[in-house]
């Protein structure tokens, strides 16, 4: 299985692991990588600039994961991130409180993790995620906020259709080998410290921390 390529090019998206979204690079120089943010069904019209001695810490490569055709009838590619964010919506792990309308609360209500709203902005505008009936929420205790609501997300039926439909195969969350098509140089399991799919010898544990999954044997 080919490695994941390390150097940015032009039209290739990569996941920010420090602002947890999706990237197209647009144009390179010898300093800077410069990037559109993959947001809602496209991508904002303002660019940032990264350093490229940054790059190699801050972003990891982000192959299409699936296809999807959104309401628009155009094929959109889907991301691990999408992916990983849709098997979260399946899992009821997904949640928007009115305090804070630019977050994401994702995973287990113990432990949440915060994404910004562009990552289930996209799926929404995709048709692959529908919000449930806001739910009222009073403040705990007194002096707190006013009253709030708190909102669950679905997965739409062509959504969970997609997910229903793994090849039973485990794969690397990070890299995407298999047990039949190992790494180059070979590889093996190895237990994933913090809980996000199967992971092979040959990644960082903490490379593309998108969201809490069983991963591994997604499409």
């Amino acid at each position: 299985m080919p490695d994941l390529p390390h150097e940015p090019g032009v039209g290739s998206v990569w996941f920010d692991t420090e602002c947890s979204r999706l990237v197209r690079v647009v144009a390179l120089d010898d300093t800077h990588v410069t990037v559109h943010v993959i947001t809602r069904a496209g991508e904002k019209l303002r660019t940032s600039r990264i350093r490229r001695k940054a790059w190699g810490r801050r972003f990891v490569a982000e192959p299409a994961a699936a296809r999807w055709t959104g309401p628009d009838q155009v094929v959109h590619d889907l991301y691990q991130a999408d992916v990983d964010l849709l098997a979260a919506v399946g899992r009821g792990e997904v949640s928007t409180d009115s305090r804070f309308p630019d977050r994401v609360w994702v995973g287990p209500a113990s432990l949440p993790l915060r994404l910004p709203t562009e990552a289930l902005a996209r799926l929404t505008d995709l048709g692959a995620v529908a919000a449930d009936e806001p739910q009222p929420h009073e403040p705990m205790r007194v002096g707190q906020s006013l009253p709030y609501e708190i909102t669950g997300y679905r997965l739409t039926a062509a959504a969970a259709a997609l997910l229903a439909d793994p090849d039973d195969v485990a794969r690397c969350r990070v890299c995407g080998c298999t047990e039949d098509a190992p790494c180059p140089g070979g590889c093996c399991w190895v237990p994933d410290p913090t809980m996000r799919g199967d992971l092979c010898s040959a990644c960082p544990a903490d490379a593309n921390p998108t969201v809490p999954t069983g991963a591994g044997k997604e499409e």
